[in-house]
């Protein structure tokens, strides 16, 4: 464009000095621009330098082509002050003021100033870099360059609110992604959630509403490749979140507050099934013993039990295995609202069978199903497992436990005002005296969003000890524990999903709160209340309920963990808070890699990096080899997949272990924000991941300790530590790996 411009003058009989050395650099400067051809283009612009060496364009080109930031900035000083020579200094440059772009001769020292900022940010010289942006836009207030983009981009990631607010201020007029998404996060950040920043939000969102999508991570974010932006389209959202999601993910919260403003929903099941090998659960299911003469009836449908707003083709398929041979209910399970294939059900069957909700581990000798699909696509398989599959117009025994189901659901879903109204019935009930109850109510291993906030369900259940039968089941979002606890007893009460109205003896309960709660109500009509650490009965019933209400985890638990102990993993979550709040990403510009010698264990050498500086992840890699490191920090295809260590990484409470997050409430572990929850793997080549082991996580709290002191030290030797941990102290040394 440049280079038409400058013919258009020549053409209109504007002076220009074609003839002189610097004038066949430049134009040898545009050609190359336009030579895709790494090799060449370089051979060009030595070729322009050896022609003219006061050529900035060449010096600016040239940066344009190394990929070391530190050399790309002596690169473009040496552009800036070459550009500044030729336009006679910096007394000359003052002319320009205000009207800099327009003149064509200002071109190169616009571009170095603007190539030497980006740079400058990159190794970490954030003031500098600072400093020549707001040089840029007060010698071109008209910003044709885009700078007060990228200097918007820089005060959010700072912090560096009110220089944020005055750049804003200055250009009122501007509706882009940047300043509108921008104005959101200040007032966010300055008041809360208040009605102004409300305001703002919903405002950006109008104008593009793709971005929240990215922001959130509800769309795959790739690299901002494109040259070419459109306002309120996916391009200008892709542009926008690679180049501010540091700011907000360095704001406590505010992602938080997106989803929840503008009821944003989670994608796809906060916690979703990993992928299983059918060939390794056949191999497994074979070595099992095979019960000739038993038959399981599997079936699945739409189901009833929806929260609140869904209905529809959004009300999940409820899959039941039975078995009529023995009368049980091996399974139930709540799966995705989308129809589930015939693979996945196959491999949940197979799980199954591994661990049947009631029996041992075994392999019937049919399967009978209604759908043909699931004949056509299992037969082979099942043969190889010498099952035979039936197909059957009816399956009685699972249309029988479906109805049940359902008489169990509606009974659950009586109007609480309902049965508030007839508690005078409750002192003219007949009583059973050798009847036990017992009820609890507990947060459930699963997440529903309600108005764009991921929750957890609240479940109650009120169970016949003697009869061994269900009576009553609740779940709420908005209750308390207790309230919900009560509106289940009095279900089983005055409308039980099985047998009369009636008072048991005694309820059994799990806390002193609840049989405060139940006793003040019960006690006067002869109810006895009782506290019992554990309900076998129930824990049974509820761990097949969430079994079936949610999917199964990423990860295990770091509870469940082999060998480690609670202790330490609060030690883990509390040195994880420790290094989200001191950022230690702010300290390390760029991939800068370091070594962690511990001789404690068996591999005594890591290396290690913080993640953070891009805000796509914050956290720490903590490498076993350096040679993959470096694959990795090269982008070399495939260099992941043979990754082997350990990530520690930052998310929602919802992407970690619902049994974690438990532990955490009741053991007050820090927290250090909203999207501040702590997940740690273990890496195996091939992308396997596991939990980490006892000494692993060991490893990884005293890492989470040391770095964030050693990257704010300003000398670069070699640190030695004794660092505390859950398990005792932990001697490390820590050092960069070019030092």
């Amino acid at each position: 464009m440049e280079q038409l411009l400058r013919e258009a003058l020549r053409d209109a009989g504007t002076p220009d000095h074609r003839g002189t050395d610097l004038a066949q650099a430049v134009e040898l400067i545009f050609r190359a621009y336009q030579n895709d051809d790494y090799q060449q283009r370089l051979e060009m612009v030595s070729e322009a330098i050896d022609l003219c060496p006061h050529c900035a364009e060449a010096y600016v080109c040239l940066a344009e082509l190394t990929p070391s930031p530190e050399h790309a900035s002596t690169l473009y000083r040496l552009g800036l002050k070459t550009a500044e020579s030729t336009l006679g200094g910096e007394d000359r440059i003052a002319q320009y003021n205000g009207r800099f772009w327009a003149a064509l001769e200002t071109r190169a020292y616009m571009r170095a100033r603007f190539g030497l900022a980006l740079s400058l940010w990159a190794t970490g010289q954030q003031d500098e870099a600072l400093k020549h942006c707001r040089k840029l836009l007060q010698l071109n207030p008209g910003d044709n360059q885009g700078v007060r983009y990228l200097l918007c981009s820089y005060y959010c990631e700072l912090g560096r609110d009110a220089r944020l607010q005055r750049l804003l201020d200055a250009y009122p007029e501007d509706q882009s992604a940047e300043w509108l998404f921008a104005r959101a996060l200040l007032d966010f950040r300055r008041e809360g959630d208040v009605p102004r920043a409300r305001r703002s939000l919903r405002k950006a969102h109008r104008n593009n509403p793709h971005v929240v999508q990215y922001l959130l991570g509800n769309r795959e974010l790739r690299p901002d490749t494109s040259s070419f932006v459109q306002r309120g389209h996916e391009t200008e959202a892709i542009a926008y979140v690679n180049h501010f999601i540091s700011g907000w993910r360095n704001s406590p919260g505010a992602l938080t507050w997106v989803r929840k403003t503008l009821r944003i929903e989670v994608a796809g099941a906060p916690a979703t099934r990993r992928p299983v090998s059918l060939r390794h659960l056949i191999e497994r299911v074979r070595a099992l013993p095979r019960q000739a003469d038993e038959v399981w009836q599997i079936e699945m449908q739409r189901t009833a039990i929806t929260t609140a707003g869904e209905q529809g083709e959004s009300q999940p398929w409820t899959l039941l295995i039975s078995c009529p041979t023995t009368e049980e209910l091996l399974h139930m399970e709540v799966l995705a609202s989308q129809r589930p294939k015939p693979r996945e059900v196959l491999a949940l069957l197979l799980e199954v069978m591994l661990s049947p909700g009631e029996g041992r581990p075994r392999r019937p000798g049919r399967i009978q199903v209604r759908r043909k699909t699931f004949l056509n696509q299992w037969k082979k398989r099942l043969e190889t497992l010498q099952i035979r599959g039936e197909w059957c117009a009816r399956l009685e025994h699972y249309e029988a436990m479906w109805t049940w189901l359902q008489k169990v659901a509606r009974f659950s879903e009586s109007s609480v005002g309902d049965m508030e109204a007839r508690l005078a019935e409750m002192s003219e009930l007949p009583q059973e005296f050798d009847e036990v109850w017992q009820a609890d109510a507990r947060r459930l291993a699963t997440w529903v969003t309600e108005e764009g906030v991921p929750q957890r369900p609240m479940g109650a259940l009120v169970a016949s000890a003697t009869h061994n039968m269900i009576l009553a089941q609740r779940v709420g979002l908005d209750e308390t524990l207790g309230q919900l606890l009560w509106e289940a007893v009095l279900a089983a009460l005055l409308s039980p999903a099985v047998g009369p109205p009636h008072l048991p003896g005694m309820i059994e309960v799990t806390s002193q709160e609840f049989r405060e709660l139940l006793d003040h109500r019960l006690g006067p009509l002869g109810v006895e209340c009782r506290v019992e650490p554990q309900l076998d009965r129930l824990d049974f019933i509820y761990s097949e309920l969430e079994s079936g209400l949610s999917a199964s985890e990423r990860m295990p638990a770091l509870i469940d963990t082999p060998g480690v102990c609670l202790e330490q993993v609060g030690g883990f979550f509390d040195a994880a808070a420790n290094f989200y709040r001191r950022q230690p990403w702010r300290q390390v510009w760029g991939d800068k890699p370091m070594v962690i010698q511990c001789d404690r264990f068996q591999t005594s050498r890591w290396y290690g990096v913080v993640m953070g500086q891009s805000g796509m992840t914050l956290g720490l890699a903590l490498y076993e080899d350096l040679d993959v490191l470096r694959c990795v920090l090269r982008q070399e295809p495939g260099a992941d997949r043979r990754h082997a260590g350990l990530s520690i990484m930052y998310g929602e409470p919802f992407e970690i272990s619902v049994r974690d997050l438990d532990a955490a409430e009741k053991n007050h572990w820090p927290i250090a924000a909203p999207e501040g929850y702590p997940i740690i793997v273990r890496m195996n080549p091939g992308m396997a991941i596991r939990p980490p082991l006892s000494w692993e996580l060991e490893l990884a709290e005293a890492c989470l300790r040391a770095i964030p002191c050693f990257v704010r030290r300003e000398v670069r030797t070699a640190a030695r530590m004794m660092v505390p941990t859950a398990n005792g102290d932990l001697d490390l040394e820590v050092a960069w790996l070019d030092s």
